[in-house]
C-alpha cells in the first residue's frame, strides 16, 4: 500500500481511529506475549497474510489465513526456547485513508527474567496494512522485519566522538496545565501531533527520506542539538565538521541527507510518551529518549540517553514542526566496554 501524504493522513482518519488502530497493536502484542494464539489470531481478517524476516539471512517466512498465522505463536516460543517473551513497540506511525491505513513502528524483543535478568533478543521494524470493516480495524497485511546488523565498528567510532560530550537535560516548565485551550478538536489534534513525533523519528533513524524529514517542518523550522559540540564540529563521526543547529528545510535536509541517508540505521530512537500542550495553533511536545543500537542478541544495547523539546505550529490544519531542540545526556559507559570488546579496544564512554 503507498503511504498516504502528511496532508491527507491528517483529514481522512478520525481521533476514534487513532485510538482503534493503537489498540489493535496493544491488543495482538499482548495475546501474542500471553500465547493466546486465538486472540491474536483474531486481529487479522481471515484471509491476511503475515511475512516474517529473519535476521542472520534467515530469509522469509510466510503464512496465509488465521490458522497459518494463529501458529507463528507457538513457532516463536519454540525458537527461543522459553514461554515469556514480551514485544515492546515505539511509538507508531499511523497513515491512512477511509478504511485503510498502514502502520510502522519499532519493535523489540526480549525476555525477561532470562538467569536472573532482562535478556533483548533482537529488534525489528512491523509494516502493517490495515482494513476497516464495520467499524473495526484488522491488520490485511502484516510484515515483521528483524534487523541483521553488524554495528560494532560504527558504534565504537561514534562512542569514542562522544567522548567528553553530554550535557544536563535542562528545566522544563511542566506545570502548565495540558490542552489548557479548551478545543472540540483536541483529541484529533493530539492525535497528528503524536503522529508528526512519529514520523519525525522514523524518517530521521530510516535515513532514506531527508526530504520527507525536512517537510514536516516549517519553512523556517530551527533542529539545535545540545551536548554533542565535540562529536559534530571536530568532525571525527561524518568526516568533516559540522555545526549542531540548522534552519529552514534546505538546510535540515541537508543535514541528515549528510549524516542519516550515509549508513544503515544501526541505531533508533525510542521515545516516552509525550507530554503535549496545547495553546490554539501552538503546542509543545517533551518526551525522554534513548537510542538503541539495532540487531540481535548482545548488540541491542543502549548508546545515548536524552530529551527531546518540540515546538509546533498548525498551518493549514496540519501541524509542522517549528522547533525541534535535543539535549544528548549521556552514553553508559558499559556499552563502550561491549563495543570496545567486539572492535578489539576500549573506546570510552561519557561520565
Amino acid at each position: 500500500m503507498t503511504p498516504s501524504t502528511l496532508r491527507t493522513r491528517e483529514v481522512a482518519l478520525s481521533a476514534l481511529d487513532f485510538v482503534l488502530i493503537r489498540q489493535l497493536l496493544a491488543q495482538s502484542t499482548h495475546s501474542f506475549d500471553s500465547g493466546m494464539r486465538y486472540e491474536w489470531a483474531s486481529c487479522f481478517l481471515p484471509d491476511a497474510r503475515c511475512e516474517i524476516v529473519g535476521g542472520k539471512g534467515e530469509g522469509v517466512s510466510t503464512f496465509h489465513g488465521r490458522e497459518e498465522i494463529r501458529s507463528i505463536v507457538d513457532l516463536s516460543c519454540a525458537c527461543l526456547d522459553t514461554h515469556s517473551t514480551r514485544r515492546w513497540i515505539n511509538l507508531p506511525l499511523i497513515e491512512g485513508a477511509g478504511t485503510t491505513a498502514r502502520v510502522r513502528a519499532y519493535q523489540m524483543l526480549y525476555s525477561p527474567n532470562t538467569n536472573g535478568s532482562c535478556v533483548v533478543e533482537a529488534t525489528a521494524t512491523i509494516d502493517c496494512s490495515l482494513r476497516k470493516i464495520a467499524g473495526t480495524w484488522r491488520y490485511a497485511e502484516a510484515r515483521v522485519a528483524i534487523d541483521d546488523y553488524d554495528s560494532s565498528a560504527w558504534a565504537a567510532g561514534t562512542l569514542e566522538a562522544l567522548d567528553g560530550c553530554g550535557c544536563y537535560t535542562p528545566h522544563i516548565d511542566l506545570s502548565g496545565e495540558p490542552n489548557s485551550v479548551q478545543q472540540a478538536d483536541v483529541p484529533l489534534n493530539r492525535e497528528l501531533i503524536l503522529q508528526a513525533l512519529a514520523a519525525f523519528i522514523f524518517y530521521m533513524d530510516s535515513g532514506i527520506a531527508p526530504a520527507k524529514l525536512a517537510a514536516l517542518f516549517t519553512e523556517d523550522g530551527l533542529w539545535q542539538m545540545y551536548g554533542v559540540d565535540k562529536l559534530y564540529r571536530g568532525g571525527s563521526w561524518h568526516g568533516e565538521p559540522m555545526e549542531p543547529v540548522y534552519r529552514g528545510r534546505a538546510e535540515i535536509e541537508a543535514f541528515n541527507r549528510s549524516t542519516h541517508s550515509q549508513r544503515e540505521p544501526w541505531d533508533r530512537h525510542w521515545g516516552h510518551e509525550p507530554l503535549i500542550s496545547i495553546e490554539g495553533d501552538i503546542a509543545t511536545a517533551v518526551f525522554p529518549y534513548a537510542t538503541i543500537l539495532a540487531g540481535t542478541g548482545s548488540q541491542v544495547r543502549p548508546m545515548t540517553s536524552g530529551l527531546f523539546r518540540h515546538r509546533l505550529r498548525r498551518i493549514d490544519g496540519a501541524w509542522l514542526i517549528d522547533e525541534c531542540s535535543a539535549f544528548i545526556e549521556r552514553a553508559p559507559a558499559d556499552v563502550a566496554e561491549v563495543v570496545g570488546e567486539a572492535s578489539g579496544r576500549y573506546v570510552g564512554g561519557v561520565a
